[in-house]
């Protein structure tokens, strides 16, 4: 009885100390992103995350949560090769887009999809058709949920689709002119896209633009020599890399 009572008390004090530690993490993040970054950047940055949860909120969707691929049951040969599922973040997305004022007649196309936020996101830009690609069932199945629940609520009607499938075996058309990756893969799966999206572009020539977010596979895609100039742009903490052909 003794025990029971004892394990009762280890047990509410470890909650009592998780929801501490809960309560602390972002507190330590706000503390060293403001020595890091300033005040004003990293306001801007916690406005981003309240932002991306506000999204799911008013329109009913689940992107915000992060997914590791070993946590999720299916198999694939380029499993090993790819990145945890993140969102991107609506507003440094949504301003760029509008900074970069790029052909909305054009298809866009996000490798590795995920959830399917930036396929909503890019419908919200005024993207005309958007095509997700993504090899993981189960995130499919949720992206298409949120996507129905998206259009619900917003009554967005431009053409959406995902594709479940590798990206390197994704079909690039002519209509296809803009790219977008949020780190979904290593350089062995960028370098195979990169080299995808060169072919297409010699069978039907076209300008191209490929949108990097967080690109730490940048060598790959410049050795790749398909895409000729490079920009990088931070906004709200958002680091991207604008390439054009």
């Amino acid at each position: 009885m003794e025990s029971a009572r004892s394990s009762a008390v280890n047990s509410h004090q470890n909650g009592k100390l998780f929801k501490l530690y809960r309560l602390l993490n972002p507190i330590r993040w706000l503390v060293k992103s403001t020595k890091q970054r300033g005040f004003r950047q990293t306001a801007a940055i916690g406005l981003g995350f309240a932002e991306d949860y506000l999204f799911d909120l008013r329109h009913g969707t689940d992107t915000v949560r992060s997914v590791e691929m070993d946590a999720l049951p299916f198999s694939a040969e380029n499993k090993s090769n790819s990145s945890v599922y993140g969102a991107t973040k609506a507003r440094p997305f949504l301003t760029l887009m509008k900074e970069l004022k790029l052909p909305k007649t054009s298809t866009f196309v996000d490798f590795g999809s995920g959830k399917g936020r930036v396929l909503m996101l890019a419908s919200q830009a005024g993207f005309k058709r958007v095509i997700g690609v993504e090899f993981s069932p189960e995130l499919c199945q949720i992206a298409r949920r949120n996507l129905q629940k998206f259009q619900a609520k917003t009554g967005t009607g431009h053409q959406v689709e995902i594709q479940e499938c590798d990206a390197t075996q994704f079909e690039i058309t002519p209509d296809q002119q803009i790219f977008y990756m949020f780190n979904p893969f290593n350089a062995k799966i960028v370098g195979q896209v990169i080299a995808n999206i060169g072919r297409s572009i010699a069978i039907a020539p076209r300008p191209c633009w490929l949108i990097y977010l967080i690109p730490l596979q940048h060598e790959t895609v410049v050795n790749g020599k398909v895409f000729r100039t490079h920009l990088a742009r931070t906004l709200y903490g958002a680091e991207y890399q604008l390439y054009t052909t």
